[in-house]
């Protein structure tokens, strides 16, 4: 709802929240999802411009001893997030 608005970044992702990203480098992001609606940034999108995070990086890999439909699986999927 519109009155949980970071002013500053005009998304649900607060400034101190990113400053607090950039400070320790560090952060655990899980699924988000931004509600319907309009005047604001999606909270992936606020992430990614913020940050400038321009590629997504999904490794996939076998683990040993646990049985798949695929044996000694090892890929990387590189998205990019940025159009243009």
């Amino acid at each position: 709802s519109p009155e949980y608005i970071d002013p500053e970044t005009n998304s649900m992702v607060t400034r101190s929240a990113l400053d607090s990203l950039l400070k320790n480098g560090v952060g655990l992001k899980g699924p988000m999802a931004t509600p319907i609606g309009k005047g604001h940034r999606s909270l992936n999108l606020t992430l990614r411009k913020e940050l400038g995070l321009y590629a997504n990086i999904r490794p996939c890999m076998s683990i040993p001893g646990y049985k798949t439909k695929y044996d000694d699986v090892n890929l990387v999927t590189i998205r990019e997030n940025t159009e243009g």
